[in-house]
């Protein structure tokens, strides 16, 4: 078993060879600006069997004075990250939170839209 790692995009070959088993539709993201790499997987008999993309995220982190009032903070965050995601080049925004869930889920929903994902948020860090 091996892979091969492609910059920008893969051969249409190998497109063709992955539509058959793309239940995701991962397909329709390459080419995408956002991809740093991608990845084709090859069996012991240099079939493929799969492929996977690495992409650019963008994180935000706030901290915010906690004397200040409430109103103020509320705020100074809808602002700065209003402009944080129109400056971003990046076209889906996930939010993963770590402290006071329920607040900010309420206020990332009603503020911007925001929706729950199916999804299981994993985190790696090095």
């Amino acid at each position: 078993m091996h892979t091969v790692i492609y910059k920008k995009d893969v051969p249409s070959e190998i497109r063709r060879i992955v539509q058959q088993f793309d239940t995701e539709g991962i397909l329709g993201f390459i080419p995408d600006s956002f991809n740093l790499n991608i990845g084709v997987i090859y069996d012991d008999d240099n079939r493929i069997i799969g492929l996977g993309i690495t992409r650019a995220i963008t994180e935000f982190k706030i901290i915010l004075d906690h004397k200040t009032p409430k109103i103020s903070r509320v705020k100074g965050m809808k602002l700065l990250l209003k402009q944080a995601i129109q400056a971003s080049p990046c076209n889906e925004h996930i939010a993963v939170l770590t402290q006071n869930v329920k607040p900010f889920e309420r206020f990332l929903k009603k503020e911007f839209g925001f929706y729950r994902s199916d999804g299981i948020p994993l985190r790696l860090e090095e």
